[in-house]
């Protein structure tokens, strides 16, 4: 997620601190953009800095500062989580509740998505149009290109994801593709980003500046007949009226198709709810009190309210919580499980 920790959130965080001090110091949130990070000072300074605030350059950068001890929380979708943890040992403490779903309502499904009115299907994927929620993120990236590498139904082309991604469809829009934090090799960037509809130096940007980004984003791509297929989490089609759900069908990796209700039995894989992470050191004790400052905000400002902090902008539309994450399943292995750590390996090794 691009915005982390809303300035609701934030603003509880503040007010519900005095509830569980004691002696703890106040935590460090890592603002991932400027307006992010104006936004946390404003409400520290309101709040006699309860909440302490500092700039990041981007995921990447607030990962150091977490593991470095100079932040303490911040909140990253899956492909983040995988990244952070394996590279800097940071541990999942929370993570969104989601609503009618399977497995406890911690998952999602990541799906592609096409018109009622397409003859595509799994297997005649390429040469089609493509639209991505973003680079390196679970449902739109990580999922469905790691799967159809792993089938072989894509080839890995120069041993680079981006380069495959490239050979394999026609025209895409996958945000980030045009930074080289992702795109190291900066591959195909002018094919990957054709479709992206951005202006100047946001166009295909992975963040909400590039109007494709995202799950609605990318569902909007497709929607525009800019894309072909869409690949996105199931619950975008499925809040829709049926009547709505009626003008789309999901492409299954059996190479059938299905109705969007279908989707348990038509999607790549179950990809986990965006979590909340912490360095790999923090006390039980810190972690509680991380964890209770979030879950006190998400009930006083939770759906429904006037400033919910499910808004899509920090946490998913569709979540209607937070979770603590047991000790058991802090490691970022075991919080994401074996079938998405399988779907991130496939893209590694076409690195």
């Amino acid at each position: 997620m691009e915005a982390r920790l809303s300035l609701m959130l934030l603003a509880a965080m503040v007010f519900l601190g005095p509830r569980v001090e004691g002696n703890m110091k106040a935590p460090v949130w890592c603002a991932q953009s400027t307006e992010a990070f104006n936004k946390c000072k404003m409400i520290s300074n309101a709040y006699s800095g309860k909440l302490k605030c500092l700039l990041g350059l981007g995921e990447v950068d607030c990962y150091k500062k977490i593991a470095s001890g100079l932040a303490d929380i911040s909140s990253f979708d899956g492909g983040s989580i995988f990244d952070a943890g394996k590279k800097y040992g940071l541990k999942v403490i929370m993570s969104e509740r989601l609503k009618s779903l399977a497995a406890g309502g911690t998952k999602y499904f990541a799906v592609a998505v096409v018109k009622a009115s397409s003859t595509l299907t799994f297997a005649t994927l390429k040469g089609a149009r493509s639209c991505h929620t973003g680079v390196q993120k679970s449902s739109g990236w990580i999922l469905p290109v790691g799967i159809l590498l792993n089938s072989k139904v894509m080839p890995c082309i120069g041993g680079d994801q981006y380069a495959s991604v490239a050979d394999f469809f026609s025209a895409s829009c996958a945000p980030g593709a045009s930074n080289v934090k992702y795109n190291k090799g900066l591959h195909d960037v002018k094919k990957l980003c054709q479709l992206c509809i951005g202006e100047g130096l946001d166009k295909c940007a992975r963040n909400s500046r590039e109007p494709y980004y995202g799950y609605e984003g990318a569902f909007q791509c497709m929607k525009d007949d800019r894309g072909d297929v869409a690949f996105i989490k199931q619950s975008i089609l499925t809040s829709l009226s049926q009547a709505e759900q009626r003008k789309y069908k999901l492409l299954c990796p059996d190479n059938t198709v299905a109705e969007p209700k279908d989707y348990l039995k038509c999607r790549f894989a179950g990809a986990p709810a965006h979590g909340v992470l912490t360095r790999k050191n923090a006390t039980l004790r810190e972690i509680v009190h991380y964890q209770t400052l979030m879950e006190r905000a998400a009930a006083r400002f939770g759906p429904g309210s006037l400033f919910s902090i499910f808004d899509g902008k920090v946490f998913s539309k569709r979540a209607i919580g937070l979770d603590r994450t047991p000790i058991a399943k802090m490691p970022y292995e075991k919080y994401l499980g074996d079938g998405y750590v399988k779907a991130i390996s496939s893209l590694e090794g076409c690195t």
